[in-house]
């Protein structure tokens, strides 16, 4: 299975959770704080930003899998932080 590093965007605690979105088709989304980030606890929230939270540790990834395939622009969940702000990475296996 391939892996394609799509993106890396910031995520803080300021309004809405933030939204994973697929950016092109693939079968699971995962999302990781990037390296040399300081750590801190951050919440996911799937398949609605109205779910309640798995909370998630300091440099945990988190992978959202699809009932067959994600195509570009779905979003499986959403992600978001208690306090402060981090910088995730986002990987989609194809």
């Amino acid at each position: 299975m391939a892996l394609r590093t799509v993106a890396e965007f910031a995520v803080d605690a300021a309004g809405d959770p933030e939204a994973v979105t697929a950016s092109a088709i693939c079968r699971w989304i995962r999302v990781r704080p990037s390296p040399g980030q300081t750590a801190l606890n951050w919440f996911v929230r799937a398949p609605l930003k109205t779910d309640p939270q798995v909370k998630m540790y300091p440099n945990e990834a988190y992978t959202f899998f699809a009932y067959g395939r994600f195509n570009a622009s779905d979003i499986p969940g959403y992600i978001e932080t208690a306090s402060s702000s981090l910088n995730f990475t986002q990987e989609e296996g194809v």
